[in-house]
């Protein structure tokens, strides 16, 4: 069982190998402690940072103004498998940017997130 859990881990880190989420520009796979185990490129630029600085980081990192509801929706996202919203991410220089945000579990148990800029 643990080496199912750690190979699952190992393919959700490679992110654009799930055909689900190739096309997409702004994806985020994460853990079920909601850490970012993977960025895509066009994420890192949408948020101005490094994928080194990305990985490890949850989301209420960039929707301060969320940081309440993040938990809650979280938690009926793992319930559900799916969801749907619209957030306002922070840059580090105090840019906003509108995104949809769609979150999804995967067959394989991978979390994933991608967003599309308003």
């Amino acid at each position: 069982m643990a080496s199912d859990a750690a190979a699952r881990a190992s393919s959700c880190r490679q992110g654009f190998l799930h055909a689900e989420v190739a096309d997409q520009r702004y994806v985020v796979f994460f853990d079920e402690e909601r850490r970012w185990t993977f960025v895509s490129q066009g994420v890192c630029e949408l948020l101005q940072v490094s994928q080194a600085e990305a990985i490890g980081k949850k989301l209420d990192s960039f929707v301060p103004d969320q940081l309440g509801v993040n938990s809650e929706l979280f938690s009926e996202f793992l319930h559900d498998g799916y969801q749907s919203s619209v957030l306002a991410l922070v840059r580090s220089d105090g840019k906003s940017i509108g995104v949809r945000a769609h979150a999804r579990r995967l067959n394989d148990g991978c979390l994933v997130m991608w967003w599309e800029k308003l």
